[in-house]
């Protein structure tokens, strides 16, 4: 990818400083509708994280974050030659629009990653502690999430995250009408992330609305790609 127009859909995990070398990455664009947090953030124990855009100081000339939404970007038509959204289409209000928004700012033949956080994951939530080992620092608030409750829990899921509650199937549906997808992976919730409480009590409880792969899958990677003449 050399000297190449990268696009990013901002939430979390900016891109390494190591890959910007790596893959010869000329510009770099990023996104976010909230503009405070282009310089860090706090995570749910209240620290200040100052990770978010920290290329910013090695690359200044290089780098431009921009107050925008997915689904309304400012950029031209066939603009960008890769696009990616880490643990970002989770807060998306609405995908079938950022698929297709993304789809207009990449060049033809160019490549969109995607890294989804499912909602319907026992960790899915986003409101803590994500880890089994930390059950023991839950407070009382914080354990009415478990046990897959926040599924049909009656919350107000727009604050402080946004959460879009979209499943898999919405997902992927989403991502085929815009664009074709090249590789599809679930990845599976792990023991210590607390898959080993999807009991049969709790599969019985969602039969006939989700089943094992909506409810033990946490994250979805997504590598798709914008038809068209190659990108030189």
């Amino acid at each position: 990818m050399d000297s190449r127009r990268v696009s990013r859909v901002v939430c979390h995990c900016p891109p390494r400083r190591g890959n910007f070398k790596k893959h010869h990455i000329g510009d770099y664009h990023g996104i976010d509708p909230d503009p405070d947090c282009f310089h860090g953030g706090h995570n749910e124990y209240d620290q200040y994280v100052g990770y978010k855009h920290a290329l910013v100081h090695y690359y200044p000339q290089r780098i431009t974050f921009y107050k925008s939404i997915a689904e309304a970007m400012t950029f031209p038509d066939d603009y960008f030659d890769f696009a990616f959204a880490s643990l970002t289409t989770e807060h998306v209000q609405d995908i079938d629009g950022m698929c297709r928004e993304v789809r207009r700012v990449l060049k033809p033949g160019a490549y969109f990653y995607a890294r989804h956080h499912n909602f319907y994951a026992w960790d899915g939530h986003h409101e803590g502690p994500y880890f089994v080992r930390d059950l023991p620092l839950c407070s009382m608030e914080q354990m009415r999430f478990q046990r897959w409750r926040h599924i049909d829990m009656d919350y107000d899921w727009r604050e402080p995250h946004h959460l879009n509650r979209i499943t898999i199937r919405e997902l992927e549906a989403a991502f085929r009408a815009s664009l074709r997808v090249i590789t599809w992976i679930n990845g599976y919730t792990s023991p210590e992330r607390g898959v080993n409480f999807l009991t049969d009590e709790i599969l019985a409880e969602f039969a006939g609305r989700y089943d094992y792969e909506d409810l033990a899958t946490t994250s979805i990677d997504v590598l798709a790609k914008k038809d068209g003449a190659g990108i030189s």
